[in-house]
């Protein structure tokens, strides 16, 4: 498990057909993951504010 970098790890990984599981600190960083990860797959599901994949 890494920090996500704002989602642009996940992002990297879903491009590459690559499992990956991030924890971000704060509630802006989330925000700013769940657009950038939108650009590379669409249809996430989220629960609460946690992202699940």
């Amino acid at each position: 498990m890494k920090f996500g970098g704002s989602g642009t790890t996940l992002k990297v990984a879903l491009e590459n057909n690559r499992e990956c599981t991030i924890i971000e600190l704060g509630e802006q960083y989330v925000e700013i993951a769940e657009r950038r990860i939108a650009t590379v797959q669409p249809k996430l599901q989220f629960e609460g504010k946690n992202l699940v994949f």
